[in-house]
């Protein structure tokens, strides 16, 4: 996980000014599972399109002598704004993406027709990334504390839940 801590001042080599004293604002992020069912492709099919996906993230926060003025989300392209409610220190968060803005994924042997492999489900950790920003206010002071977090994505091949049983005979 990537932790960034703003100003931008800070980023443009300015960081012999003092911007924060005694404790600091805290942010972190869980990533939940997203899953999505794919059906099976030919074997010589290298990369597969995932549908739209939802992710869920688990923020936990808190602001340093200051309130809580905004949460940020980021994924690929779809942005989220959440204005915590006074007390509030943790947030879950649901965000849609749509399929155009995953990228394709390889998935090798998984879900492929006729294959022999008997995997019925894969985890892809890292199939987007979620940034996530905490903006702090307490009068004229502003600080801005971000994460970056992999999410993870659990396939699961449609051949495997549409296969029926088979009876056993004696």
């Amino acid at each position: 996980m990537i932790e960034l801590l703003a100003p931008i001042l800070f980023a443009a080599g300015l960081g012999g000014i003092p911007l924060l004293t005694g404790t600091t604002d805290k942010l972190t992020v869980q990533a939940l599972e997203a899953v999505t069912q794919i059906a099976p492709h030919a074997a010589g099919e290298r990369k597969i399109h995932t549908p739209s996906l939802t992710f869920l993230l688990r923020v936990d926060f808190s602001c340093a002598d200051a309130a809580a003025a905004t949460l940020s989300f980021g994924i690929s392209d779809t942005h989220y704004r959440h204005v915590p409610q006074d007390g509030n220190a943790a947030f879950l968060a649901v965000i849609d993406v749509a399929a155009e803005q995953i990228a394709p994924i390889t998935t090798g042997n998984f879900c492929v027709v006729g294959s022999a492999e008997d995997r019925e489900t894969l985890l892809l950790h890292g199939v987007a990334n979620a940034q996530v920003g905490l903006r702090c206010t307490s009068g004229e002071r502003t600080t801005m504390r971000i994460t970056s977090t992999a999410l993870p994505l659990r396939l699961i091949c449609a051949a495997s839940v549409d296969q029926e049983l088979t009876p056993v005979s004696d």
